[in-house]
């Protein structure tokens, strides 16, 4: 499990090698009411002297409607220079099936357009953009997830049940202090003990895992040899000397996944993430859950 984010977070020097970390810079979006704001000034006044001593930029938004929340979107996208890695943090309100609400105009965001528009930025960071998604059920975000598309974050991190502004104004400071310090995002989400932590390398290495497990190897891989031999010999017809063949084919290929598996998802999913991922761990720990 690779526990520190800034390992990833590298620009490529001109030999080759890693060079210096990449410098942060957060988003803040907020949308509550005016009686409501009184906590995020006071979260922002214990966090202002933490990120100037960590040297990181903070640009705060207040969009009125739906609309003013995309075009904040679309202009982080058009101002990233590759030179910074990105914090969303996210000060609003959300509804477990409708998603984050725009308080001003009274307009919800849907959970999978929610996602999908972190998706465009987390596409042009090279998959290393952080959301804490401070709100009610603010982890449900991880709805939009296919992994046939590219993550629409690196991590995650919210709620997956209700919150109050009294919950986080408590643990927000020491959750950015112990990662700005760290650089350690699975350390620092033990001070939101609360909420959920959504990795995208643990959520496809797991991913993976478990359909190696479910269709590859016992009662669920021999399914799968019988339904491709049922498949084959509709095809192609039944004689009895051909069966054989069949299921010796079918075996080799349900009881032997390969690299091909990650090499078809991976570059999607995880972007430049899936360089080196490789398969003999993953059937290593599948079959070892087979025997628990």
């Amino acid at each position: 499990m690779n526990k520190t984010f800034l390992s990833t977070g590298q620009q490529e020097a001109d030999n080759g090698e890693s060079a210096a970390p990449l410098s942060w810079k957060m988003i803040w979006i907020t949308s509550l009411r005016e009686s409501e704001v009184g906590v995020t000034g006071r979260i922002l006044d214990d966090l202002r002297p933490i990120l100037s001593k960590h040297k990181v930029k903070i640009c705060n938004y207040s969009p009125k409607n739906k609309d003013e929340f995309i075009s904040i979107i679309n202009n982080i996208k058009l101002g990233y220079n590759g030179k910074y890695n990105l914090i969303i943090h996210l000060d609003t309100h959300g509804d477990s099936n409708d998603g984050l609400f725009i308080t001003p105009s009274g307009e919800f965001i849907d959970w999978d357009e929610l996602g999908n528009s972190f998706r465009t930025i987390n596409e042009i960071t090279d998959n290393n953009l952080i959301v804490v998604s401070a709100i009610c059920f603010g982890f449900h975000a991880i709805r939009s997830l296919s992994i046939d598309k590219l993550s629409p974050f690196d991590y995650l991190i919210g709620p997956e049940q209700t919150t109050s502004s009294g919950e986080i104004e408590d643990n927000i400071i020491s959750f950015y202090e112990e990662f700005l310090e760290t650089n350690d995002i699975y350390t620092a989400r033990l001070k939101l003990s609360k909420w959920k932590l959504y990795s995208c390398t643990d959520f496809f290495r797991e991913t993976l895992i478990r359909y190696i497990k479910d269709n590859c190897f016992g009662s669920g891989g021999k399914k799968r040899i019988e339904r491709l031999i049922s498949e084959t010999v509709s095809t192609l017809g039944y004689t009895p000397s051909n069966l054989g063949k069949f299921r010796r084919v079918a075996k080799k290929f349900v009881k032997n996944p390969n690299q091909s598996l990650i090499n078809k998802y991976a570059p999607v999913f995880l972007s430049k993430k899936g360089h080196g991922l490789k398969i003999a761990p993953l059937i290593s720990e599948a079959k070892a859950r087979l025997k628990k």
